[in-house]
């Protein structure tokens, strides 16, 4: 038997239901673990249960709650015979960081032209559409290979340098042919003089209940931002 204590927030206007984690099995696992639930009407005897979880880690061994995920889709298929989902989650873990949180912030922010030499194994090319390397709103297009298979992202680059944060919201490409949504934040801390920690956030949203959850994508760009550092540390 597992407990959990939440707190409830409603919003009836929108019919949405949010619970908070507080305590109980999974919050010793993970720092943040909130379930929201919203039902969207779709015609007038049917509507669509958007479910989304929000969760952090406490420590890096801890797997993905996918399990927590199919339980509350599970209860929310069971309460009714004929139903239509969509799910959308968000996914955030950090990297402890040789090197500055600058260094490693300007490598993300102006230097992609980098990457097929140095971690060509996961990026074979990174060309810029429209703007410059740097530029806020600039268009870049990513060719890159997952699990063997080729693929490419193109995305639209917003730039936070007070918080050394790069966001790279997808346009197009083979991940957004399954996601309607699928956002990469990456945000450098500082942590000592010559450490950091990356912090790395990926906001997505299904086009349908069948395709995977993008835990494949999150392992891609945390192995990015990895194995990058030894050589930004060198730099």
């Amino acid at each position: 038997m597992i407990v959990f204590k939440e707190k409830r927030e409603i919003d009836d206007e929108n019919k949405t239901m949010t619970v908070r984690g507080l305590e109980g099995h999974v919050m010793e696992l993970f720092k943040v673990y909130d379930l929201i639930g919203q039902f969207i009407p779709k015609t007038e005897d049917s509507c669509i249960c958007k479910i989304t979880m929000v969760w952090e880690k406490r420590n890096d061994e801890v797997p993905e709650p996918s399990s927590y995920m199919k339980l509350l889709k599970s209860m929310v298929v069971d309460m009714e015979d004929h139903r239509e989902m969509a799910t959308s989650g968000t996914y955030v873990t950090e990297v402890p960081l040789k090197g500055t949180a600058e260094k490693h912030y300007k490598r993300w922010k102006s230097e992609n032209h980098l990457f097929p030499d140095t971690i060509g194994h996961h990026i074979q090319n990174v060309t810029v559409h429209e703007g410059e390397w740097d530029s806020h709103g600039g268009i870049k297009i990513w060719n890159y290979t997952l699990d063997g298979k080729q693929e490419v992202y193109k995305e639209k680059r917003e730039i936070d340098d007070e918080n050394k944060t790069m966001t790279a919201r997808g346009l197009e490409g083979h991940v957004m042919e399954h996601f309607k949504v699928c956002d990469i934040v990456v945000q450098f801390i500082p942590k000592t003089e010559d450490s950091c920690v990356g912090k790395i956030t990926m906001i997505w949203e299904k086009r349908n209940d069948e395709v995977p959850e993008p835990s494949s994508y999150m392992k891609l760009v945390k192995s990015m931002v990895a194995e990058m550092q030894e050589h930004v540390h060198k730099a």
